[in-house]
């Protein structure tokens, strides 16, 4: 229950409250392995910790990787994607709460529209980041995102570098080859997953670029 009480998805509810919506709306904690296939239905399905990953297939029977999606993190309809564990992760699935119970909970909901708003957002931001050509606009512009919405010029990045080559639709080695050069030129210091940005040289770069 405390690990519930911290999720965004139940802001301003209190503890015995979460155990009652829960028990009336079939709250479960499901564990999966990396590479696991995620059987979502259709209802809440809440990223607890983990990476999970959401693959589309095209008009000629190809897959291809639409989004990587971590903590706190809404699945999106599961007719629309196939869904996978990158990460071991932990999923929490729900019910949607309607009629008497969800005037009853009016919080939940609101923190429901909020957390689906987040969402949109999100894939706002991931079309803005494809729509830049070069690798260099591309990883930029992701961090750019993430700097502001954690407040910080330091990143831990959920994602490895083959999670991350995949989200931003560029090759692994290409990916590599430019974070070098972006230390290199003195906007970002790297290691491993941690990314320190440069705030005289972004800053720069995003006037220049129009980022933000």
């Amino acid at each position: 229950m405390p690990r519930l009480a911290k999720m965004p998805l139940f802001t301003g509810i209190t503890k015995d409250e979460i155990r009652i919506i829960t028990c009336l709306l079939g709250g479960d904690i499901v564990r999966y392995p990396a590479g696991a296939v995620i059987p979502c239905s259709a209802g809440i399905n809440l990223v607890m910790t983990g990476l999970v990953t959401l693959e589309r297939e095209d008009l000629w029977g190809g897959t291809g990787i639409v989004e990587r999606l971590g903590p706190n993190e809404l699945l999106p309809n599961p007719d629309e994607y196939k869904m996978f564990a990158y990460l071991p992760s932990m999923l929490f699935h729900m019910k949607v709460p309607s009629g008497s119970l969800a005037s009853k909970w009016g919080q939940l909901e609101k923190n429901l529209t909020q957390m689906y708003h987040e969402r949109e957002q999100r894939l706002w931001e991931k079309s803005d980041i494809l729509s830049h050509r070069s690798v260099r606009g591309r990883i930029l512009t992701y961090l750019s995102y993430e700097s502001k919405r954690r407040g910080t010029l330091t990143l831990q990045l959920q994602m490895d570098r083959k999670a991350l080559a995949d989200y931003l639709c560029v090759e692994r080695t290409r990916l590599s080859a430019e974070l070098v050069q972006l230390q290199k030129d003195g906007l970002i210091q790297y290691k491993g997953n941690r990314v320190t940005l440069n705030p005289d040289s972004f800053h720069r770069w995003e006037a220049c670029s129009g980022a933000g």
